[in-house]
């Protein structure tokens, strides 16, 4: 309609997971994207996201490696983005992955559901003035 005061909707905040390590690694970050499907939109493969969990592992000295790398590349692939450090590595490495490029926030295993409550809050400063994780608390998790 001419005139019509109606805006279409804002576009939902873009949410990538990567899911590294065990069986269970993989599991929460299948729930953390299921649950998290009604606030943010999934990113497609090769899409840019505004908010990147990485659910990192620490089982071996590789798979350390493996995490910080994965870290570094969503930074690179999804400039601008807020990213998450998840899972075990962020629960032992805590200080040195909040070091790294991009990482708005460091959110231990055992920090139980508040992974969800920290995207969500990213996802919602990604939207608000144009700049993703614009004014991100700093949620690393508590021994």
């Amino acid at each position: 309609m001419a005139g019509s005061s109606e805006r279409s909707p804002a576009p939902r905040p873009r949410l990538a997971v990567v899911a590294l390590g065990c069986r269970v690694s993989r599991a929460d970050a299948d729930a953390l994207a299921a649950g998290l499907g009604a606030t943010l939109a999934l990113a497609r493969a090769g899409e840019r996201a505004d908010v990147v969990v990485v659910n990192t592992c620490a089982i071996t000295a590789d798979a350390e490696s493996t995490s910080r790398q994965a870290l570094r590349r969503a930074a690179r692939d999804h400039p601008g983005a807020a990213i998450v450090a998840a899972g075990c590595c962020a629960e032992l490495r805590r200080d040195e992955l909040a070091g790294l490029p991009g990482v708005a926030a460091v959110v231990g295993a055992r920090s139980g559901g508040e992974i969800a409550a920290v995207v969500a809050r990213l996802g919602g400063a990604a939207g608000s003035d144009g700049a993703p994780g614009a004014g991100a608390p700093d949620c690393r998790a508590r021994p």
